[in-house]
């Protein structure tokens, strides 16, 4: 059943303002846009104190403004950064070997009565309205929600319901015994008995986590070494001590998870080897060590999980408590079209293939010249212009990509201002991650025993699934995919979720969203393009723009301003328009076409020969990108739109062409 959005917001802040005086945990599947953002503050105006965690520093800076906009006292944790610490270097020093730099360096800091950052801090914690980032809700959720009545969390909360920490290193192992035994002895000549025997512990964890590193021969469960007790006060500021006398800066990771053992703060330890190929089809182990602790959820508190791609079951594994789907029943329609378009662009997909892709998607998307791209980090620097190996993305196509994000980065998943500063989004590529992560996920959730399943039962292969086009028409999209139930819905959690909320940044549901394209073979539920892209090398490039250029040779006078053209204009040449592939010369029945150009004539041009030309032409025309006139009229440009249904009707014969052009080209991904 679809919604209209307005009856839909009315009902999402209806059945948040009810919950506030029921306390429990809530769950919010809405789509990106729904208003949920809305619905939170309807409830903390009711509430009158709240906790909001986003994903970045970013996303708590823009809903602070909106808050402080509608009337309430909201503020939000500050970043650490060199313009809010005075001592930055050291304090940055201090968090990467593991410490708090409020305990560790703030104490004996020279600038601490006239620092801005503990300024800042002050204030988010005498706000009303408290907002937070997730990595600092998992550092200390309990002191962040303290005497909050409503608590909104959005985004995937796995990180903050079960932070986890991932050691593989012995040698990190050892620096972190090394500074505990400093630290140890230290305590020892002050004759403070209870931090020696917690540095001790400390150390022996440090020792316990070596051996499993150096011995495990698969994945299970470990037994938790034993602790001291609640941290001591000052430890990580003795820690920094010991740090700073041995000139031995440790891996921060380790030295948490070292502390949180000897503190008796772990939910879990669990040993992970995984087998990894090398040269020659060489299989060596790698293993490290997962530390898991567990957010304790108030249960005094309105608790809100909003995350649209979450599932009642998996958040009830993380929480470890009765989580209830609060969802308005329907959907709501899309204003603005999201398109998927099955190809598979991964990590490791070279900047040619990548830039080929790209090239032909943003040809299809001529009436953008606003456009967003998320994609893997890998590629960014190709899409920017800026590849060392000189495999870049087209300039003129460049001119008119405005914002760039990887995925993963949080800005792509979680930020609310790609829509007003993008008229179209391409996520492109697949977001895979190896099976290390898969196991990391299982873990955290408590699917030891999945997580221990050998790589070969989980079967990593060949997939498949049917989509409808925008026109209607079924068709199957080969993808890859494991075998293992469990598996694959860590797999889901992680890169299907990942699309959909990078996808969800063009806000389709809303009046002021923008158009999507997605450059996948993952099932996320989007409509398939009904004609499929096929890559455009810059070979094929150079092809179009000399079609383009030979055409604007042949004009001798101004064009008229028209509509019909990318750009208006009163005044200049064709070759004045930036637009690529998109030129038009003759008018004809009142619209702009172009003046056909021979295959001699594009050889003449590039100084190459006929035959490299027509074997360009025939690749281009089945792309749609080219036109034959007849058999000797010469070719012409042609556009194709990704976001346009294919006009079926027309007749049988272009059915089977449409058709086949489609299935010809969606391949199994390797």
């Amino acid at each position: 059943m679809q919604r209209d959005i307005d009856d839909y917001r009315v009902e999402l802040a209806a059945i948040r303002v009810a919950s506030v005086d029921v306390p429990g945990v809530y769950l919010d599947t809405s789509a990106t846009g729904a208003g949920k953002s809305y619905a939170d503050f309807r409830a903390m105006e009711k509430a009158g104190t709240s906790l909001t965690v986003l994903a970045t520093h970013k996303n708590c800076k823009e809903t602070q403004g909106d808050l402080c906009r509608r009337g309430l006292d909201a503020a939000a944790y500050p970043q650490l950064s060199r313009k809010m610490c005075q001592n930055y270097d050291e304090a940055v020093e201090a968090v990467n070997c593991g410490l708090s730099a409020s305990s560790a360096v703030c104490p004996d800091c020279r600038f601490k009565l006239t620092c801005d950052y503990v300024d800042l801090r002050d204030e988010a914690e005498k706000a009303a309205h408290r907002i937070a980032t997730h990595s600092r809700a998992a550092m200390g959720f309990k002191e962040l929600a303290d005497g909050r009545k409503y608590i909104a969390i959005h985004e995937d909360p796995a990180s903050l319901l079960r932070p986890t920490i991932d050691v593989s290193s012995v040698t990190h192992l050892k620096s972190v015994a090394r500074i505990a035994d400093q630290a140890c002895g230290k305590a020892w000549e002050l004759e403070d008995q209870d931090s020696r025997h917690w540095f001790q512990r400390m150390r022996e964890a440090a020792e316990f986590l070596m051996e499993k590193l150096t011995t495990a021969q698969s994945t299970h469960l470990l037994p938790m070494p034993a602790g001291a007790g609640k941290q001591p006060r000052a430890a990580d500021a003795k820690l920094y001590r010991a740090i700073q006398a041995l000139g031995v800066y440790p891996n921060g990771e380790a030295v948490r998870v070292c502390k949180a053992i000897a503190a008796g703060e772990l939910h879990e330890l669990t040993v992970r080897v995984d087998n990894a190929f090398g040269p020659g089809g060489k299989v060596t182990e790698h293993r490290a060590v997962l530390a898991v602790w567990k957010t304790p959820l108030p249960d005094n508190a309105t608790i809100w999980m909003c995350d649209a791609t979450a599932t009642v079951e998996e958040i009830e594994r993380l929480a470890g408590c009765p989580v209830v789907n609060k969802t308005p029943s329907g959907t709501l329609a899309e204003r603005h079209p999201v398109v998927q378009v099955p190809l598979d662009i991964k990590k490791r997909s070279s900047a040619t293939v990548a830039m080929s892709t790209l090239r032909a998607v943003m040809t299809g998307m001529a009436g953008f010249n606003r456009v967003g791209i998320i994609c893997h980090r890998e590629h960014i620097s190709a899409i920017r212009g800026t590849a060392k190996d000189g495999i870049n993305l087209d300039e003129s196509l460049r001119r008119r990509i405005v914002k760039i994000e990887h995925f993963h980065s949080g800005a792509g998943r979680g930020s609310n201002d790609w829509y007003t500063e993008c008229d179209a989004i391409i996520v492109f590529g697949t977001p895979r991650v190896p099976p290390r992560t898969i196991k990391e996920r299982l873990i955290r959730i408590g699917l030891h025993q999945a997580a221990a399943r050998d790589e070969k039962w989980t079967a990593w292969g060949k997939d498949c699934w049917s989509g409808l086009t925008l026109s209607g028409r079924r068709k199957s999209v080969y993808c890859l995919g494991y075998r293992d139930r469990d598996w694959r819905d860590a797999y889901n959690a992680i890169v299907r979720s990942e699309l959909r909320q990078s996808a969800g940044r063009g806000r389709a549901v809303c009046e002021n969203g923008v158009p999507v394209v997605i450059i996948s073979t993952e099932e996320i539920g989007a409509r398939l393009a009904d004609f499929q892209i096929l890559p455009i090398s810059e070979s094929a490039a150079e092809i179009l723009n000399a079609i383009q250029k030979i055409n604007a040779d042949r004009l001798s006078q101004p064009l008229p301003t028209g509509e019909q053209l990318s750009q208006p204009i009163s005044t200049g040449t064709v070759a004045e328009l930036t637009q690529p592939f998109s030129i038009a010369i003759i008018v004809e029945n009142g619209c702009y076409k172009a003046d056909p150009v021979s295959t001699v004539e594009i050889a003449t041009f590039l100084e190459i020969t006929p035959q490299a030309v027509r074997k360009h032409l025939e690749n281009l025309e089945s792309g749609g990108f080219v036109k034959r006139i007849g058999e000797r009229g010469g070719w012409v440009l042609s556009t194709i739109d990704i976001f346009r249904p294919a006009q079926f009707e027309k007749s049988a014969a272009a059915v089977a062409v449409a058709v086949e052009s489609v299935d010809e080209y969606i391949e199994w991904p390797t």
